[in-house]
């Protein structure tokens, strides 16, 4: 639902069933559901599309504001820069 359709991020994902008072068990369930290979890209095109629609700003503002963006969205930190990593080099 939320991934597929909303593409959140597990993070965002895992706060909002938290908030509903999901288990951490169910949690961990409905979190095998989403294939990584599938996270991973999803993850690449958000971050491929959000740094593309800042091609006027400075290369360092595009970075932040696409790493502000996949936060928002509920993605880790350290995939997020991954993901930007693999965009920039």
């Amino acid at each position: 639902g939320k991934f597929r359709i909303k593409q959140w991020g597990r993070v965002k994902i895992r706060y909002q069933l938290k908030q509903k008072g999901i288990s951490e068990y169910s949690i961990k369930k409905a979190f095998k559901q989403i294939e990584e290979e599938e996270y991973l890209r999803v993850l690449d095109k958000l971050a491929f599309e959000k740094f593309r629609s800042l091609h006027g700003e400075q290369y360092l503002v595009r970075r932040k504001k696409t790493l502000d963006y996949l936060a928002q969205k509920g993605y880790e930190t350290d995939l997020a820069n991954k993901s930007l990593g693999k965009l920039i080099s």
